[in-house]
């Protein structure tokens, strides 16, 4: 069973370092035509490095809260309303009662195998939620463990249409280390941004080829840590303790006019610098 490490700041209180077994997003089925396999879902992603903060009122020092109120004439109403509108212009929508929505049948939850492609035709700007796939029982075990081979053998695949909690999302299949993983896709915005073409110095390019060479380092990416959200955590804890937080103006640094060689040349690495082995 999956466990992380997770931390909340909010108004009154810090809470870091809790240890808590994960619990599966949801139980669902994948269909593909005739077959069909029991999996559960599990978010891979952690909430380690996150921090909340809550809107503090000047006056009395707690929370503020928000009030619903119709912008014409400012009556106020519930949350909880039963009328929708679709907006085509401005003070103008297609109304539409939670009665005349509920007219379209709702979908089951499942993950359901459309077609397969290429690993290598899907953008990385596609990619959003990941969840990791595990089966539940002896015939799901033995599907599972084909399709997975079939995505590592072939380079593959699955584009599937998930719903999870009555929403329907576009998403793959794909392997990932030990198993199967989902991601849920979204559409890419077509960007019409040129980038104008340079001459390259041949010199500058290898100077540049030989500092990135040096500070090749695999997988050190685990071991990244959020500044930011480390000096609010020792800011709050300051504050608890008692302590007068000093504020400091910033000053912008003054960026010498040099040229692009003489400062690559000054980033190079040591000649005696033990040089590094990738395997």
């Amino acid at each position: 069973m999956m466990m992380f490490v997770w931390a909340v700041i909010n108004y009154n209180m810090i809470i870091v370092g809790v240890i808590f077994k994960m619990k599966a997003l949801s139980t669902i089925k994948i269909n593909y035509k005739l077959l069909n396999l029991d999996v559960k879902l599990y978010p891979i992603r952690s909430r380690a490095d996150k921090i909340t903060f809550n809107s503090l009122s000047s006056c009395c020092k707690h929370e503020t809260g928000l009030k619903r109120y119709c912008k014409s004439c400012n009556n106020s109403i519930e949350w909880k309303q039963d009328l929708k509108g679709y907006k085509l212009s401005k003070d103008n929508f297609v109304q539409l009662t939670k009665a005349e929505l509920d007219t379209i049948e709702k979908l089951d939850n499942g993950i359901e195998i459309l077609y397969f492609d290429k690993l290598s035709n899907i953008s990385l700007g596609e990619y959003d939620k990941p969840y990791f796939l595990e089966p539940q029982n002896n015939i799901s075990n033995k599907l599972y463990a084909y399709f997975n081979k079939i995505f590592v053998e072939q380079g593959l695949i699955a584009i599937c249409r998930t719903i999870v909690k009555g929403t329907e999302h576009k998403s793959i299949l794909r392997h990932d280390k030990n198993g199967i993983v989902l991601h849920y896709l979204e559409n890419e915005t077509k960007l019409n941004i040129e980038i104008p073409a340079v001459d390259l110095d041949k010199e500058e390019y290898e100077t540049i080829k030989e500092i990135v060479k040096d500070n090749i380092k695999e997988n050190e990416h685990l071991n990244f840590k959020n500044i930011y959200i480390d000096k609010v955590k020792s800011l709050i804890e300051q504050k608890i303790a008692g302590n007068e937080i000093k504020i400091v103006e910033k000053t912008a640094e003054v960026l010498n006019d040099t040229k692009l060689m003489d400062t690559l040349k000054a980033m190079k690495p040591k000649e005696n610098k033990t040089e590094k082995v990738i395997k």
